[in-house]
C-alpha cells in the first residue's frame, strides 16, 4: 500500500497557525491574550487528524518512559497535569511590510520567524515537591517549517503537546524557570491513565524485584492487571524473557486481548528493537565485515518479528483488537522517519491488518487503504479496566465461529 501525506493530516499539522503576521511584533501579549475564547466545532477530517498524531504521540513517550525516574528531586516537581485550550501562531519577527511602499522589510533578526504558543495547564496530582494548582503558559519557540530536508524525521515529529488539543501529561515542572523548560521533561497519557500514576510508583519502588523474579505467568497477570503503567513494566520483562515457542504462543494470546495503548506500545517495541539493535551495531562495529555480519543475523531476527506481529494480527476475533497494533505499527513507522511507512515490511504489515479489519467491519471495503488505516487509528479498542471485563487470552469471543477469518498467510 502506497502511504501518502493526506490533506487531513497536512490540516492538522498547520491547524493553529495565523497567516504570517506583519509589521513590529508586539512589545507585550494583546490585552485579550487571557481571555478564554471558545473555539470553532473542529472539522472531522481535523479532528481526526489530532487525534491520530495524539495517539502516536502517547505511544511514542510511554515506550521511552521510566517511571522510577519519578523520584523526588532536589528542584522542581513532578506532577499529573491537564493541558487545555492550547494553540499556536506563526509569527514574523525577521520581516515586515512597509505601509507606504508595500515593500517587504527586513529586520535582520534570526530566526525570521518563531511559533507563539500559548494555553492553560491544571495540576491533576502532585507527585512531589510543590506546585501551583493551575497555571497559564506562553512562549516563543523556533519555527520547524514543515519536514525540511531532515529525512530522519516523520511528520509526527513536528508540533507540541502544548499547542493542542487537549490532554494529560506527566511532567516536571519548575516554577522559577520559563518558556517550554517550566516543563521538562513531558510524557504524554491517555486521559484515563492518570489515576494510575501514583500508585505505579509506589508499587515499583517497593516492588521492583517482582519483575525480575516472576515467570512469565507472573508478568502475564501484571501485564493484565488493572494499573497500565505495572502491566508496561511487565511487558517489557516478558519480550526479553520469551524464548520458547510455548511462551511465545501465550505472547500472542496477550497482544491481541491487552488493552489498546498496552497493545501498541507492546508492539511498538516488538519492531522497535531490532531497528533500535541495527543502529548500535553500526554505532559499535565501525569494522564494516563484522558489522555486516551482525546485521545479517539481525535480519532473521526481524523476520521472526514480522511473523510474530502477523500472527497475533490473524487471532484477532474482533475489529477492537486490532487497533492497538494498528497504532503500534504507525508508531515504529515514524521512528524510522519521513519513508518509514514505505518500507517493504511495515506495508507489508498495513496491509495484512486492513485485510483482516476489513473481514469484520465490511463498511470500510469501499475506502481508499490510506483512509481505512487513517480510520483504525483512531478506533476505540479494547478498554481499560478490569482485567475480567476485557476478552482473556486463548478465549476468542463466543460469537467468533472457527473457520472464519482465517489465520493470513
Amino acid at each position: 500500500m502506497t502511504r501518502t501525506l493526506s490533506l487531513s493530516v497536512a490540516i492538522a499539522f498547520l491547524a493553529g497557525l495565523a497567516q504570517l503576521q506583519a509589521g513590529d511584533p508586539p512589545s507585550a501579549p494583546p490585552p485579550d491574550a487571557k481571555t478564554p475564547r471558545s473555539a470553532p466545532e473542529a472539522d472531522a477530517a481535523l479532528k481526526a487528524a489530532a487525534d491520530r498524531f495524539r495517539s502516536v504521540r502517547i505511544v511514542r513517550d510511554l515506550a521511552a518512559f521510566n517511571i522510577l525516574s519519578l523520584s523526588s528531586q532536589q528542584d522542581g516537581a513532578w506532577m499529573v497535569a491537564g493541558l487545555y485550550d492550547g494553540g499556536s501562531s506563526l509569527h514574523s519577527q525577521g520581516y515586515y511590510i512597509e505601509a507606504e511602499t508595500g515593500k517587504v522589510i527586513d529586520r535582520g533578526i534570526r530566526p525570521a520567524t518563531v511559533l507563539q504558543v500559548w494555553g492553560k495547564w491544571k495540576r491533576m496530582e502532585l507527585l512531589s515537591g510543590e506546585a501551583p494548582p493551575e497555571g497559564r503558559y506562553q512562549w516563543t519557540e523556533p519555527d520547524h517549517g514543515g519536514f525540511g530536508l531532515d529525512r530522519s524525521k516523520s511528520m509526527y515529529d513536528f508540533g507540541s503537546v502544548f499547542t493542542g488539543p487537549d490532554g494529560t501529561v506527566i511532567c516536571r515542572f519548575f516554577d522559577k524557570k520559563g518558556g517550554a523548560e517550566q516543563f521538562s521533561p513531558v510524557t504524554t497519557i491517555p486521559d484515563d491513565w492518570k489515576t494510575f500514576v501514583k500508585p505505579a510508583y509506589e508499587y515499583h519502588v517497593q516492588h521492583w524485584a517482582d519483575f525480575a523474579d516472576s515467570d512469565p505467568s507472573g508478568l502475564r497477570k501484571l501485564a493484565s492487571g488493572e494499573n497500565p503503567f505495572v502491566a508496561l513494566t511487565a511487558i517489557r520483562h516478558l519480550l526479553s524473557r520469551t524464548t520458547t515457542a510455548e511462551e511465545t504462543d501465550q505472547l500472542l494470546d496477550l497482544a491481541r486481548s491487552l488493552p489498546k495503548y498496552r497493545q501498541a506500545v507492546l508492539t511498538h517495541w516488538l519492531l522497535k528493537r531490532n531497528t533500535d539493535n541495527a543502529r548500535d551495531i553500526i554505532k559499535r562495529y565501525p569494522d564494516n565485515s563484522d558489522a555486516l555480519e551482525r546485521l545479517k543475523r539481525l535480519k532473521k531476527n526481524d523476520e521472526h518479528t514480522l511473523d510474530l506481529v502477523l500472527k497475533a494480527v490473524s487471532r484477532a476475533t474482533s475489529a477492537a483488537e486490532l487497533t492497538g497494533m494498528a497504532l503500534g505499527i504507525e508508531s515504529w513507522t515514524a521512528s524510522l522517519g519521513r519513508m518509514g511507512g514505505a518500507s517493504e515490511p511495515a506495508k507489508n504489515l498495513i496491509d495484512k491488518v486492513l485485510e483482516r479489519w476489513r473481514s469484520f467491519d465490511r463498511s470500510t471495503v469501499a475506502d481508499e487503504p490510506w483512509k481505512s488505516w487513517e480510520k483504525l487509528l483512531i478506533a476505540p479498542g479494547i478498554p481499560e479496566g478490569k482485567a475480567e471485563d476485557r476478552p482473556m487470552p486463548g478465549k476468542p469471543d463466543e460469537a467468533h465461529q472457527p473457520g472464519q477469518n482465517p489465520e493470513l498467510k
